[in-house]
């Protein structure tokens, strides 16, 4: 009789361990859950755009350094072509002042 109870309480034991184990298993994999969750969102701030007020950026980053690669390949393209300075200094005024408007009408208005 008590090698019996002896070998129940055992098997007892042992579900109660298996149970505890997959328990533990469970919130460690539910942190690792959390964890990742925090890390992907935390990305995903980092790469949206914000306006110090806590808005949205008209522009996306992306946007933003293509139209600096146009304002700076044309600025390139005028110390190359042209041999006067104030031609040059002109048509890089010309593409800053352009820029707004140009990225408007080709963008188009962003109501992110």
């Amino acid at each position: 009789m008590s090698k019996e109870r002896a070998r129940r309480r055992a098997e007892r034991l042992a579900a109660a361990a298996r149970t505890q184990a997959e328990a533990v298993r469970r919130e460690r994999a539910r942190v690792a859950a959390r964890r990742r969750r925090r890390a992907r969102r935390a990305a995903l701030r980092r790469l949206v755009p914000r306006l110090p007020s806590g808005g949205y950026s008209r522009r996306t980053r992306e946007q933003r350094v293509g139209m600096m690669m146009v304002i700076v390949a044309v600025g390139v393209l005028a110390l190359l072509l042209f041999d006067s300075w104030t031609v040059r200094v002109a048509v890089l005024v010309g593409t800053l002042l352009a820029t707004p408007v140009v990225a408007t009408a080709v963008l188009g208005r962003s109501n992110r």
